[in-house]
């Protein structure tokens, strides 16, 4: 094995293992939201405030999918990530609500590093010896 065939097997853990942490953090924040959502105990939100849920809720979906994605197809994965970035972030900002970015950054920068993996893979790819 080469020595920059290891760094990318590193690099692929590290990426893989952060967003595991970060999808097992989510599922612990939303699921229960989402189950109290469903069965209707969810207490209801203040008027004018629905739309919050609703973004939290897309943003969450996108993020599982693009994480699921990025176990196998790295490039995909990051590109649904950096999507479900800008898809918290964005209106919360608009709305001059700065916390939309405390989701946003983190999952950003993690679809980022999907697509640097596999800039990296498809770079060993095509290396000729």
């Amino acid at each position: 094995m080469s020595e920059k065939n290891s760094k990318i097997r590193s690099f692929r853990i590290i990426v893989l293992s952060i967003s595991s942490l970060l999808a097992l953090i989510f599922i612990l924040a939303f699921v229960p939201k989402l189950l109290a959502d469903i069965s209707g105990e969810a207490p209801t939100p203040q008027p004018g405030m629905a739309w919050e849920g609703q973004v939290m809720m897309a943003f969450f979906v996108i993020f599982m999918i693009g994480y699921g994605i990025g176990w196998w197809r790295s490039l995909w994965g990051g590109i649904l990530l950096v999507v479900a970035a800008l898809e918290v972030a964005i209106p919360f900002y608009l709305q001059g609500n700065p916390g939309g970015l405390i989701f946003g950054v983190p999952v950003a920068i993690l679809g980022l590093f999907y697509i640097m993996l596999h800039r990296m893979e498809r770079a060993e790819k095509t290396v000729v010896p």
